[in-house]
């Protein structure tokens, strides 16, 4: 029984204390980027989301009784905090953060605080340095790039908001598909707490050259090749240009069978292709094998297309040939003396022999064996009337 009443008073207790812990005081509020440092929540002006919050300690005994983050519209909720107690709250983003509200508030009790905080800002200008100096000059477009920094996109031309303190790296935008290209890929930077550092990123129109070098064939072969024979074409495409490009080419009137493509080049479409970007002064060379079916070719010629992405400011060493000459091998089958059938017979021609020797009855054509069984049936029916007349007279 005492058992059962001790456990029945520390049930109470415990549920009491939960009671009591679910009572106790509220503190909730906002986090939100102050751009304008006015302390006043301002239309467009974001909430830190699933960020940090607060921290809550007790005042008189220095306790920590809890941090408190914010979910994803930037708000924070303490609960279950101690009544009477006097309470110290601070906003837990001063490292990364300048605040534009009091970063530390004392008061007894729960209730709502909103602090501001404000980021450091990335700016610039980003455009085309048609002259590469660096510099913007008048006349020179200015670009709308969605640079990156962490896990921040930049908006117009350019501009970077609530950026933490910290070493910080700005990964340029990938204007590619307009043919420019970034003075630098990404740019290391640092950024104080609310500061606001500018960066400009000029572009430029890279030059573009891809170089077809000589065709060649092989293997090596005195004379004239013959059908049946295969042949390695290959040659040297070189990237004369400031930028890694794409690689296109074909072969025009090969009148041959294509048997295999070298390592690094793919059939693609009518014609054939690199796997992978030429980087700027690189070489490459293509090989494709090919069987000689027709003899009337007389050679390959290799067209090389503009870069995939940058084109070819010079196209006049884009093209190259090489002469081939092919020629049938002779038969080693006799020629037949069967006729197809079907086919017409030629006529024979009997000449007759020279000298005292008897002359042949001439061919008609004709056959022999119905005029021969009509005389036999003729000779049986005279026979038999003469033998029946014979009869007649003996009876007679």
């Amino acid at each position: 029984m005492k058992k059962l009443v001790a456990v029945t008073a520390v049930l109470m207790l415990l549920g009491g204390g939960t009671a009591l812990a679910q009572d106790g005081e509220v503190l909730e509020g906002l986090i939100w980027f102050d751009r304008n440092g006015n302390g006043v929540v301002d239309a467009g002006e974001p909430a830190l989301a699933s960020g940090k919050g607060v921290r809550v300690f007790n005042a008189a005994t220095k306790e920590h009784i809890g941090e408190y983050g914010t979910d994803a519209n930037g708000r924070y909720r303490a609960t279950g905090l101690p009544s009477g107690t006097p309470l110290a709250i601070y906003n837990a983003n001063t490292d990364r953060y300048a605040t534009t509200t009091p970063s530390s508030v004392f008061r007894t009790g729960g209730g709502t605080l909103d602090f501001g905080i404000r980021g450091g800002v990335v700016t610039g200008s980003a455009f085309v340095d048609a002259d590469r100096d660096g510099v913007r000059d008048a006349g020179e477009r200015e670009l709308q790039p969605a640079h990156r920094l962490g896990g921040l996109t930049a908006t117009g031309s350019y501009r970077i908001e609530d950026v933490p303190e910290d070493d910080h790296e700005l990964v340029l935008a990938d204007l590619r598909a307009q043919g420019l290209l970034p003075s630098a890929v990404t740019t290391r930077l640092f950024v104080g707490k609310g500061a606001q550092v500018r960066v400009d990123t000029p572009y430029f129109a890279p030059r573009a050259d891809l170089v077809l070098g000589e065709l060649k064939l092989g293997p090596d072969k005195p004379g004239a090749r013959a059908t049946g024979d295969e042949v390695e074409l290959s040659f040297a495409i070189t990237n004369s240009g400031e930028a890694a490009d794409g690689v296109r080419f074909t072969v025009d009137r090969p009148k041959a069978k294509l048997l295999s493509t070298g390592e690094g080049v793919v059939a693609e479409g009518d014609g054939f292709a690199l796997t992978a970007p030429l980087e700027p002064g690189a070489t490459a060379t293509a090989k494709l094998r090919y069987a000689l079916t027709d003899p009337t070719i007389t050679g390959f010629r290799v067209v090389l297309a503009p870069g995939t992405t940058f084109g070819d400011g010079d196209q006049g060493d884009n093209t190259a040939e090489v002469a081939l000459s092919v020629t049938a091998p002779p038969s080693s089958t006799p020629p037949s003396t069967t006729s197809a059938p079907g086919s017409p017979t030629a006529p024979t021609t009997t000449t007759p022999p020279v000298g005292g020797a008897p002359k042949q009855l001439a061919r008609t054509g004709a056959a022999p064996f119905w005029p021969l069984l009509t005389g036999l049936a003729l000779l049986a029916a005279g026979l038999a009337l003469h033998h029946a007349a014979r009869a007649r007279r003996r009876r007679a």
